[in-house]
């Protein structure tokens, strides 16, 4: 009676007879059980969603780190906090954060790259490709150098500049490439290409005792020799600042003010979006203080580095 009962089951199924009220086939055995329906297709579309989008949620991180690992150098662009260090010629730049940020956490150096001789002003020069060895340079009276070089030759790498000038580095013709200048007594020079003894940008803009600061901020600045530039001077604890590239100073700010503080304009680390396109910094002896909106009085601070260390950042 069940071996006939078994046999007709199987006929009607292999007849293409599926449903049968009151019995249920078991997927995979072969098998069937009196008493239960059949289920609704409905419910095997929904299983098989539900673990489709389980699977998505799996792979989406995984994804990403993959993503994280094989990415391009230099395709990320957060903000590296870098030193130069005289009196080893060694630059030791960290790990960097996204702008606006957390500074709270270890600023150890995740990059050290030997260069120049001792005594020699060093400069992490940001540009468009982070791997081009010539964001390292370093300027010795009046002499550059620029990484990526196996010697050091008599005359430079670019011969511009005297004893005394303040180096400073920014891209001020909108080419993605680093321009390298100097600050003398209010004049200041700039060199847009990579050799040579002259400088074809030159304008005025402070006076003796100043010392230049300088960032590259998208929209600033005019359309010739300071493209998408923000640049001025500090003095005692006052920044001038020129935001349109006319030569004349647009904004002033109050920040630092101890002999040796050493200024630099930084990316906007402020959340508020109506604050300045720019934030300012203070190295003073190897504590790091950075004022998210220029006109605000929150203050962060991180220590790294130490007295007689030259700062710069790169983004």
């Amino acid at each position: 009676m069940e071996a006939a009962w078994r046999a007709q089951v199987s006929h009607e199924i292999a007849a293409g007879c599926p449903e049968r009220p009151g019995f249920r086939v078991r997927a995979g055995i072969g098998d069937t059980e009196p008493g239960a329906p059949y289920p609704e297709s409905n419910s095997f579309a929904m299983t098989s969603t539900r673990r489709r989008l389980l699977l998505l949620l799996l792979l989406i991180p995984i994804a990403a780190a993959v993503y994280v690992l094989m990415r391009e150098p230099g395709e990320h662009r957060g903000v590296r906090f870098a030193l130069y260090r005289p009196s080893a010629a060694m630059f030791y730049v960290d790990r960097g954060a996204t702008p606006g940020g957390n500074l709270d956490y270890a600023h150890d150096p995740t990059d050290m790259v030997p260069f120049g001789v001792p005594g020699d002003i060093g400069l992490v020069c940001p540009q468009k490709d982070r791997e081009d060895p010539r964001g390292y340079r370093v300027f010795a009276r009046g002499l550059w150098f620029l990484s990526g070089k196996t010697d050091r030759p008599p005359t430079g790498d670019l011969g511009f500049g005297q004893p005394g000038d303040l180096p400073f580095c920014a891209d001020f013709n909108g080419d993605g490439l680093a321009d390298s200048g100097v600050f003398r007594d209010g004049a200041w020079l700039i060199a847009t290409k990579r050799a040579g003894m002259d400088a074809n940008i030159q304008f005025s803009l402070g006076t003796k005792g100043d010392r230049p600061v300088v960032l590259n901020v998208a929209g600033a600045g005019n359309a010739t020799d300071r493209k998408n530039v923000v640049y001025g001077v500090y003095r005692q604890g006052k920044w001038f600042l020129d935001t349109k590239g006319s030569g004349a100073v647009d904004a002033t700010h109050d920040f630092g003010g101890l002999p040796q503080d050493l200024p630099l304009l930084i990316p906007r680390w402020s959340q508020d979006t109506g604050a300045k396109a720019y934030s300012l910094a203070i190295f003073r002896d190897g504590t790091w203080y950075v004022k998210p909106d220029p006109d605000g009085a929150r203050t962060l601070t991180f220590q790294f580095g130490q007295a007689g260390d030259l700062p710069s950042v790169d983004y």
